[in-house]
C-alpha cells in the first residue's frame, strides 16, 4: 500500500475509522455507452463517418487502461436523461450533473479516493499512480489528512480550478462540499458555460469551511501541447483536433499490436501518420479510423474478460437522495465566506436606470 494514502488512516480517530475496499475509483459519466459503441465499431462492415462523435469511447478506453495498470476501479455512469433537475434551481446541464455521480461513488464507501474525469478528458501519463501524479503537481509529499479535493488548473483561461479533473477524499468534508456546490444558486450557469465550474470558482472556493480544504494543482489540463499528465480537451478545439489528440494517445498504448483484419504494415503506416511523420495527405483520416477500430476491438476483448459495464444512472434522483438541501438548524452556516450574490429583480424599462436588486436567499 502506498505510504501517501495510508498515512491518513493513522490520523483517523479510534472507533471512526473506515476500512475501504479499494484505494481509488476513476469516475466518468455520459449519456452514451462506450461498450455499445465498441461493439458497433468492431463489426467488419462499420465505416467511421467523417464527423463521428467517438471521443467518449477513446477517453473511456484510455482511462480504463490507466485504471487496469494500477488496479483501480473505473466506474462509468450512463445518464438516462439529457439533463438533471435541482429542486429549487431547475434544469442543469449534464456537466453540472457530475456532482451527483461523484456523490454516489463516495456514498458507496468502497474507495479512499474518488477521481472524477470528464468524458472528454483522460490521463495521458499512464505510468504515474495517483499519489505520484498528485505529488508531481503540488500535493504534499505526505498526505495532510485535511484536503477534501484537488483540482486540475484551468490555465490558460483562468487562474482557478478546472472541474474536468478532480480528486476527492472519501470523507465527510468532501460530501458536505459537494452538497454546498450542488445547492448554491447557479443562476444562468445551471445551463450555460461554464456550468458547475463557474460556481466552483466564484462561490465554493471562497467558502470559509473549504477555502483551506480545496486545492488547485499546477496540472495544466486544458493545454494538451504541454507534457502534463492529464488532458482535458478544449471544447473550442474542433472535433478533428480533439480526436487526433486522443487517437495519438491510444496508438501509443496499442503500438505493440495490430488490430484484426489489418496488416502489420498498414497498422505501422497509421502509427507513423499519427506521429506526424507521414507526407500522405489522405493518411490522417485512414489512421484515425484504424486507431478507433483498434480501440473498439481491444475494448470488446476486455469486456469479454469481465470489464465492468456502464451503470444506468439517474442524476436527478441521486441529487435529491444524496445532496438534499442542507439542514435548517444553522441557517446559512454552510455559506459563510461566500461573496454577496446579487440578482436583477426587475425588467421594467422605467426602472432600468435605477436597478433594484435583492440578495438571493440561501437554500438553508
Amino acid at each position: 500500500m502506498c505510504v501517501w494514502f495510508s498515512t491518513a488512516l493513522s490520523r483517523a480517530r479510534a472507533g471512526s475509522m473506515t476500512v475501504f475496499q479499494q484505494e481509488v475509483a476513476l469516475v466518468m459519466m455520459d449519456t452514451r455507452d462506450p461498450h455499445a459503441a465498441a461493439t458497433a465499431i468492431a463489426q467488419p462492415d462499420y465505416k467511421l463517418r467523417r464527423n463521428a462523435s467517438v471521443y467518449y469511447l477513446l477517453t473511456y478506453y484510455l482511462n480504463l487502461r490507466y485504471a487496469e495498470r494500477h488496479d483501480y476501479e473505473i466506474i462509468y455512469y450512463r445518464m438516462d436523461e439529457k439533463e438533471c433537475q435541482h429542486p429549487l434551481w431547475g434544469a442543469r446541464h449534464p456537466s453540472y450533473c457530475k456532482l451527483t455521480a461523484i456523490a454516489h461513488t463516495l456514498a458507496l464507501r468502497r474507495h479512499r479516493w474518488v477521481v472524477w474525469i470528464d468524458s472528454d478528458a483522460f490521463i495521458r501519463n499512464v505510468s504515474l499512480p495517483l499519489p505520484a501524479l498528485l505529488r508531481a503537481y503540488g500535493a504534499p509529499a505526505e498526505d495532510d489528512g485535511e484536503t477534501a479535493a484537488y483540482f486540475g488548473w484551468d490555465s490558460p483561461y483562468t487562474l482557478g480550478p478546472n472541474a474536468g479533473f478532480a480528486v476527492l477524499r472519501n470523507a465527510e468534508a468532501s460530501t458536505a462540499m459537494l452538497q454546498s456546490w450542488w445547492n448554491v444558486y447557479s443562476g444562468q450557469y445551471g445551463v450555460e458555460h461554464a456550468y458547475e465550474q463557474h460556481t466552483l470558482q466564484w462561490q465554493v472556493m471562497h467558502l470559509h469551511a473549504y477555502r483551506r480544504k480545496l486545492h488547485t494543482l499546477s496540472l495544466r489540463t486544458m493545454e494538451p501541447d504541454t507534457a502534463d499528465a492529464v488532458v482535458h480537451l478544449d471544447h473550442n478545439a474542433g472535433t478533428k483536433t480533439r480526436l487526433w489528440t486522443m487517437a495519438a494517445a491510444a496508438a501509443r498504448l496499442l503500438e505493440g499490436s495490430s488490430p484484426e483484419g489489418m496488416s502489420a504494415k498498414r497498422w505501422q503506416r497509421a502509427l507513423v501518420s499519427l506521429r506526424g511523420a507521414s507526407s500522405d495527405a489522405s493518411a490522417p483520416g485512414r489512421s484515425l479510423a484504424a486507431v478507433v477500430r483498434a480501440v473498439a476491438l481491444d475494448l470488446t476483448k476486455r469486456v469479454a474478460r469481465g470489464a465492468a459495464a456502464p451503470r444506468a444512472f439517474n442524476p436527478t434522483d441521486a441529487g435529491a437522495r444524496l445532496l438534499g438541501l442542507p439542514s435548517r438548524t444553522r441557517p446559512g452556516a454552510h455559506l459563510r465566506g461566500m461573496p454577496l450574490h446579487l440578482t436583477n429583480c426587475t425588467h421594467s424599462a422605467l426602472l432600468a436606470p435605477w436597478q433594484l436588486w435583492y440578495a438571493t436567499p440561501s437554500a438553508a
